[in-house]
């Protein structure tokens, strides 16, 4: 199908489709219609923006540098509705299955995520808004779930669905670390 001899490639027909991905949270592989190969150039096709762009490949790079900054621009888009670089907090937590199990780890993250919303912590400019990441594995693997804030860098045990909110009480909201669930320290900058 493909022969990098003369033009970078030749594709049979002239065509080659690529379906759309299923990727509900992005753009870019949703609107990806088609790349149509023909005498040594591509043209990428998106269904909202007709023709995205030309270009000649050298043996095939070019079209994968025009992807690559295709993909760079929707992760700009990403990062600017979930506010990435504006949160002077980010919360680490690792729901198992190694340190706790899945069961107790899922309602410790749904908890997490459900609070910093409702306190709009969570995707918001409020002063102690964090950004929060589910983890598998921060390579503790006992004494579960293990959560870690930076950058004060308080590793925290224990994080059951229950100590959530005085987590949020006392370390997001007033700054203060729970001494007596901390067993290590970390902190950045």
């Amino acid at each position: 199908m493909f022969d990098s001899a003369s033009t970078g490639f030749q594709v049979a027909n002239s065509v080659a489709l690529l379906k759309a991905c299923d990727n509900p949270g992005g753009s870019f592989r949703r609107d990806l219609f088609a790349v149509i190969f023909s005498r040594g150039s591509a043209q990428i096709l998106c269904k909202s923006f007709a023709v995205v762009l030309v270009c000649k490949p050298l043996f095939g790079f070019s079209i994968w540098l025009a992807l690559d900054w295709i993909m760079n621009e929707e992760l700009k888009e990403i990062a600017i509705r979930l506010r990435i670089g504006n949160y002077d907090r980010h919360i680490f937590l690792c729901v198992g299955p190694s340190c706790c199990s899945a069961e107790i780890g899922a309602g410790a993250w749904k908890k997490l995520k459900d609070e910093l919303k409702a306190r709009n912590l969570s995707l918001s400019d409020a002063p102690s808004a964090c950004y929060r990441t589910k983890v598998q594995c921060l390579r503790i693997c006992t004494g579960g779930p293990i959560l870690v804030v930076y950058p004060e860098g308080f590793w925290y045990s224990g994080m059951t669905e229950d100590r959530i909110d005085r987590f949020i009480d006392e370390q997001i909201l007033n700054g203060k670390p729970i001494e007596e669930w901390i067993f290590a320290r970390n902190p950045i900058g």
